[in-house]
C-alpha cells in the first residue's frame, strides 16, 4: 500500500485546516529535531471531481460564500501538547529483532503520527504510521491508528482492510473487533457490523461503547425497541456516555415520543456543553418539529463550537429552505461540501438544494458526485433520475431508474416512474 494512493484520497481534507495545521506543525519544530510534513497541493478540481471522475463532465462550481469564523472553538482554542506515548507500551508493539535505531524511529514516527492525529492532520498522520508500517509491517498500533485516520477520511474499505489485520494479530481484542464494527456501519454494512459489536462486547462485557453502537445499528433498521434496550445496557455502564442519550432521542422520536426525544436531547447538552455534534442532532429534532427559529440557535451554537462541522452546515441548508431563505440554504450546502467533499451526503444534500433552486443541471452534477462515493445507494440512484428527468436527459433517466430497481427491487415509486418514461419513449417513436 504505497502513500501516493491513499494521498489521492485524503487531499482534499487539507483544505480547510491550512491555515490551522501550519501553525501547530511550527508548535511541533520546537519539539523535533526535524518533521516530516508533506504538504498537499489542493485546487477546485482536486476537491470537486474527487481524483476519480475524469469521465464524468462537469461545470466548474461556484465559488464558495467566504464565512469568517468569529467564535470557533476549532481554530482558536490553544494548542494541545503533544501526545505523549508510553515507551513500554510502543516497545511491545515492536519486533525483538529491529535495530537500536529503527525502534527509535517507531517512537518517533508514533510520536508524530499521534500528534497529527490529535490536530486532525490525517494527512500527515497517515504518513508517520505508514512509515512505522515499512520498518514493523505488523505493528499493531499502526495499523490500529492508519485504521482510525482511514475511517476519519471516509476511506472505509481501506479501514475495513486494516482492522482485519489488527484481528488477524490478536484475535481476542475486543478493540478490534469495535473498531471493524465502526466501519461497517460507517459504510452502510449494517448487518456485518452487528456480529462484529457483539464479538466485542463478549470479549469485553464493559464496553458501553459498542452497546451504544449496536443500538445504532437496531435503529437505522427500524428496530426500536431493541435499539433503546441497547441504549439503557449502555448508559448502566457508563452514565456519562452521551451517545446512547442521543440514539435514545432519535428512536423516541420516530416512535413519536416528542417530549421524550426533547428530554434526551437536553440530557446531552448537559452531559456534552462543548460537543457540536449534541447541538446538531437536537437542531435536527427541532427542525422535525417545525421550530425552526430554535433550530438555527443550536446549530449556529454547533458551529462556533466547530465552523468545519459539515453536518451542522447541511442541516442548517434544510433549516433555512423550510423558512424559504433558498439562497443562505445553497450557501450552507455548498459549506457542507466544502468542509466535507468526501461525503455523498454532502453532495445529496447540495443537489436537493439545488433543485429547489431549479438549477437541475447543477442538481445533476451533484447528484452524481454523490453516487462516485457510494456507487450502490439506491436512493441516490432515484434521486438522479428524477433530477434528469426535470433536466431533460429521459433517457439517462431511465438507466438509473433501473439500477435503483436493481438494487431496491420493491421500490414501487421508481417502477411508476419508469413506466411513465418507457411509455413516453414508446409515444414519441410511434411518431
Amino acid at each position: 500500500m504505497t502513500i501516493p494512493k491513499r494521498l489521492s484520497i485524503c487531499i482534499c481534507c487539507m483544505s480547510f485546516f491550512n491555515f490551522y495545521n501550519n501553525f501547530a506543525n511550527c508548535q511541533l519544530l520546537n519539539v523535533f529535531d526535524e518533521i516530516h510534513n508533506h504538504k498537499a497541493i489542493l485546487d477546485e478540481k482536486t476537491i470537486y471531481y474527487l481524483q476519480n471522475n475524469q469521465n464524468l463532465v462537469l461545470v466548474k462550481p461556484a465559488e464558495p460564500i467566504p464565512v469568517k469564523p468569529k467564535t470557533s472553538k476549532k481554530f482558536f482554542k490553544p494548542l494541545h501538547k503533544v501526545v505523549k506515548i508510553k515507551p513500554e507500551t510502543i516497545i511491545t508493539d515492536i519486533k525483538s529483532n529491529l535495530s537500536s535505531a529503527e525502534k527509535q524511529d517507531i517512537i518517533k514516527y508514533a510520536k508524530l503520527g499521534d500528534y497529527f492525529y490529535d490536530k486532525d492532520d490525517y494527512t500527515n498522520a497517515l504518513i508517520e504510521y505508514e512509515k512505522i508500517l515499512k520498518i514493523d509491517p505488523k505493528n499493531y498500533k499502526a495499523h490500529y491508528m492508519l485504521g482510525q485516520v482511514l475511517l476519519n477520511l471516509g476511506d472505509y474499505s481501506e479501514s475495513i482492510k486494516e482492522f482485519n489485520i489488527l484481528i488477524d494479530l490478536r484475535p481476542l481484542s475486543s478493540d478490534s473487533h469495535f473498531m471493524k464494527a465502526q466501519a461497517l456501519r460507517l459504510s452502510g454494512d449494517i448487518k456485518e457490523a452487528i456480529p462484529e459489536y457483539n464479538k466485542a462486547i463478549k470479549l469485553n462485557k464493559s464496553n458501553a461503547e459498542a452497546y451504544a453502537n449496536l443500538a445504532e445499528c437496531y435503529r437505522k433498521l427500524g428496530d426500536y425497541r431493541v435499539a433503546i434496550n441497547y441504549c439503557k445496557k449502555a448508559i448502566n455502564l457508563d452514565s456519562n456516555l452521551v451517545i446512547p442519550h442521543l440514539i435514545l432521542a432519535r428512536c423516541y422520536f420516530a416512535d413519536r415520543l416528542r417530549d421524550e426525544a426533547v428530554n434526551e436531547s437536553k440530557i446531552c447538552l448537559k452531559l456534552a456543553p462543548n460537543d457540536p455534534s449534541v447541538y446538531v442532532r437536537y437542531g435536527e429534532i427541532l427542525n422535525q418539529l417545525e421550530e425552526y427559529h430554535k433550530a438555527l440557535n443550536m446549530l449556529n451554537k454547533a458551529l462556533e463550537l466547530d465552523f468545519s462541522d459539515a453536518k451542522a452546515h447541511a442541516t442548517l441548508a434544510y433549516t433555512y429552505l423550510y423558512l424559504d431563505n433558498l439562497q443562505e440554504s445553497l450557501n450552507q450546502a455548498k459549506l457542507a461540501v466544502s468542509c466535507a467533499p468526501n461525503n455523498a451526503q454532502n453532495h445529496s444534500v447540495l443537489a436537493y438544494i439545488y433543485g429547489r433552486n431549479n438549477d437541475y443541471e447543477a442538481s445533476v452534477i451533484e447528484y452524481k458526485l454523490a453516487l462516485k462515493l457510494d456507487p450502490k445507494n439506491p436512493e441516490l440512484h432515484k434521486d438522479l433520475a428524477m433530477a434528469l428527468i426535470k433536466n431533460g436527459n429521459k433517457d439517462k433517466a431511465i438507466a438509473e431508474l433501473l439500477t435503483t430497481i436493481k438494487l431496491r427491487p420493491k421500490d414501487y415509486e421508481s417502477k411508476l416512474a419508469l413506466q411513465s418514461l418507457l411509455k413516453e419513449n414508446n409515444q414519441a417513436i410511434n411518431k
